[in-house]
This record gives C-alpha cells, sequence and structure tokens, in this order.
C-alpha cells in the first residue's frame, strides 16, 4: 500500500524505496540537503534511482564510516523519504546530489540487500515532545 506523504498531496510514497546510508548526518522532512557520495555502493543506488521516481529513503548509518557496509544491520530503521532534485557526477567518480527530505518513514522489513537495501516503508510521523498539538 502506497502512502502519501501529509505536506505533499502531489506524491505517493511507493510501499518500498532502495536506502541510502549517511555515514555523517540526518535529513530531516522538508529540508533540502546537498550530498557528497563517494562509495560505489551509494553511487549506484542514486543511479538506479536518478532513472526512475528519484526517490529513496535516507537513513543514518549505526557505524559512521564512509566505508562501512551498507547492511540491514548496520542501518537505523527511521530515515527520511527523499526526493533527488540535482544529480552532478564528479571526475573522481563521485556524486554530487541535491535531495530533499518529504517525509519521516520506519523501515518494516527489507526486500533486497543485493545490489543495495531496499526496504518496505511506513509513515512515522514525528511526536510533539510533552504529547502536546
Amino acid at each position: 500500500m502506497a502512502t502519501q506523504p501529509s505536506g505533499s498531496p502531489e506524491l505517493t510514497l511507493p510501499d518500498a524505496l532502495p536506502v541510502l546510508p549517511l555515514p555523517d548526518g540526518v535529513v530531516f522532512p522538508l529540508t533540502a540537503v546537498p550530498l557528497l557520495v563517494a562509495n560505489p555502493a551509494a553511487v549506484r543506488v542514486i543511479d538506479d534511482v536518478m532513472r526512475g521516481n528519484r526517490l529513496l529513503v535516507l537513513a543514518a548509518q549505526r557505524e559512521a564510516r564512509p566505508d562501512a557496509p551498507a547492511t540491514p544491520e548496520n542501518v537505523h530503521r527511521v530515515g527520511t523519504a527523499g526526493a533527488i532534485h540535482q544529480m552532478a557526477r564528479m571526475p573522481d567518480g563521485s556524486v554530487r546530489a541535491m535531495v530533499q527530505g518529504v517525509e519521516r518513514v520506519r523501515l518494516v522489513g527489507f526486500v533486497a540487500k543485493d545490489p543495495y537495501v531496499v526496504a518496505p516503508i511506513e509513515e512515522a510521523p514525528g511526536q510533539i515532545p510533552g504529547g502536546q498539538g
């Protein structure tokens, strides 16, 4: 079942998305962030996503090293569904991408680990501290 992000009436998220592990940060919903991706596995995720709907999950890695393996065990289960707006390939093989967070999501399992992680997702709206709102 595809979910429609609460902040974007025209965008519907698919049931599962590729996961781009981030070794040194997080991307929040409704925030545009430039990323430099040098890991060959992560570059492949971006290449494949750019050929499709440009949507992916941006999730922090548990082991914060750029060369850490992109495995389900090394990815946090809450991340942000994001859209790639621009991409530029660098001479050294790395990729610069401008991504925008769309919706906070929870990874509810994994349907693929090779050539990169793909996870079913569900909406995970943020909670207001103290239960107010």
